[in-house]
């Protein structure tokens, strides 16, 4: 049985301060945001174990390796200790590779254990079994359940845009994380990329429903709806093509941070981009640009923040000039 949306955010999330707490170079204010996340949610201390001791389990072949003086050496032993050398080289190195990936690509884990998932950098439009049609933006991940009486999506990571089929007898359902869309016949967006979710209309009508307390919205075009600081806000009026340009393969920020700005380059596929200054994360940036052109976007940031950007094997660390 696969864990809920919920339980898959938090248990990636864990996942990825997990990798990023070993490196003994972390910031301060990276720690604090660790000891922040951790102690904002019990169920995150929870998580945040269940990973360790994962990790931990891992490494039990070479813990059980180093205790095998116990015994007598035998030739039978010395050849088979020399067979588990390699296996246990081939495993670290394994499991260092699934670190190193996991930084790389925050959404790696979730996107395997997805029904359908795209790469960052690259969109995938799917046809569902009852016809719907699915645009996947890059770095999304997405799980289908449907049923005789009801259709169900669960968005994992990332944005989708959805055209459903019409159908009476079923309802059409999208799950975030904390917000469900419910629909009969529309086209509509949902977003749930960081910690704010958002729905948008383009067409038709949706109902919005904040899962942890009920509240309830019902959107029409051009409106939108967002969860935002654990609250269920709008309907806010819109440009739906304005606001859904990422469909055409532009990226429009209005006032977006940095980090917002920076989660974007990794969804297109750049390099991790590291920020050390906590205010540089919170400054803002407007602009439009193409989705598949990252370094033009790395140097618009770098130039309108009087920022350089310093290159290290692998990623890019952005300080002020």
């Amino acid at each position: 049985m696969k864990n809920s949306p919920e339980q898959q955010a938090r248990q990636q999330t864990a996942t990825e301060w997990y990798v990023r707490l070993q490196n003994p170079q972390l910031p301060p204010s990276e720690r604090i945001a660790f000891r922040r996340w951790l102690d904002s949610e019990p169920l995150n201390s929870e998580a945040f174990h269940e990973v360790e001791l994962l990790w931990k389990k891992l490494h039990a072949p070479a813990q059980q390796l180093a205790l095998s003086g116990w015994h007598r050496p035998s030739r039978h032993a010395a050849q088979m200790r020399g067979l588990r050398r390699p296996a246990l080289a081939l495993a670290c190195s394994l499991l260092l590779a699934l670190g190193i990936g996991v930084w790389r690509d925050p959404g790696l884990l979730q996107r395997a254990g997805a029904d359908y998932a795209s790469a960052p950098g690259k969109q995938q439009t799917l046809t569902l079994a009852d016809g719907s049609h699915v645009l996947l933006d890059a770095d999304s991940a997405l799980d289908i359940d449907f049923r005789e009486d009801q259709r169900e999506v669960h968005l994992r990571r990332g944005r989708a845009w959805f055209d459903v089929s019409h159908d009476t007898q079923r309802p059409f359902v999208v799950h975030g994380q904390h917000m469900s869309t419910w629909v009969l016949g529309t086209a509509f967006a949902v977003d749930r990329i960081g910690r704010e979710e958002q729905v948008t209309v383009s067409r038709g009508r949706v109902e919005v429903r904040d899962d942890a307390s009920g509240q309830t919205l019902t959107l029409a075009p051009d409106q939108q709806a967002r969860r935002h600081d654990g609250h269920l806000q709008g309907p806010f009026a819109v440009d739906s093509a304005r606001t859904l340009a990422w469909q055409n393969g532009l990226l429009l920020f209005d006032r977006a941070t940095v980090g917002e700005v920076v989660s974007s380059l990794q969804r297109m596929g750049f390099p991790p981009v590291v920020i050390l200054d906590e205010d540089l994360r919170q400054q803002r940036l407007s602009g439009t640009f193409r989705n598949d052109d990252p370094q033009t976007l790395l140097d618009a940031l770098t130039s309108s923040m009087q920022l350089q950007t310093t290159r290290i094997p692998g990623l890019a660390v952005l300080i002020h000039r």
